[in-house]
């Protein structure tokens, strides 16, 4: 049963109460700020992983343009 269907156990049987509360993903109010912190660690995790890879990118860039005098990004 989810979070919201416990204050009606005991009062209800639990098929009636599934039937009023489908297992459906329940979004709480409290859940907003897990849900903001989750977010920033997404994009403070992204930004630290492209800012520690720049090296490589620009290495295989280099190796690109050397190779074949073409940039390496293209327009």
């Amino acid at each position: 049963m989810t979070e919201v269907a416990e204050p009606l156990s005991g009062q209800m049987s639990e098929a009636v109460v599934k039937a009023m509360l489908p297992e459906v993903p329940f979004v709480a109010r409290g859940l907003r700020l897990d849900w903001a912190a989750k977010r920033g660690l997404d994009i403070g995790v992204a930004a630290t992983a492209l800012f520690l890879l720049l090296p490589l990118m620009l290495l295989i860039a280099v190796l690109v343009w050397a190779g074949d005098r073409k940039a390496p990004i293209f327009r």
